[in-house]
């Protein structure tokens, strides 16, 4: 059997994570060890200015603080 292509790996792994995005609370609540082990995998590189903020909850945090407070 031959080795797995990296470029379709990649593909796979940016799929899987455009799914976790869809789906982010189910994921973050029901399947939390999925999000780990594509964490282990890694992030493709077009899509982490989208997931950690996500993973961060950066958002969340914002709206804690006063405004003007992120500029």
């Amino acid at each position: 059997q031959l080795p797995e292509n990296p470029v379709d790996k990649d593909q796979k792994v940016a799929e899987q994570w455009n799914e976790i995005m869809d789906k982010f609370e189910h994921y973050v609540f029901a399947e939390k060890e999925k999000i780990q082990i594509l964490l282990r995998k890694g992030i493709p590189s077009h899509l982490r200015s989208v997931v950690w903020p996500k993973l961060a909850k950066s958002e969340s945090l914002k709206r804690s603080f006063k405004k003007g407070h992120y500029q």
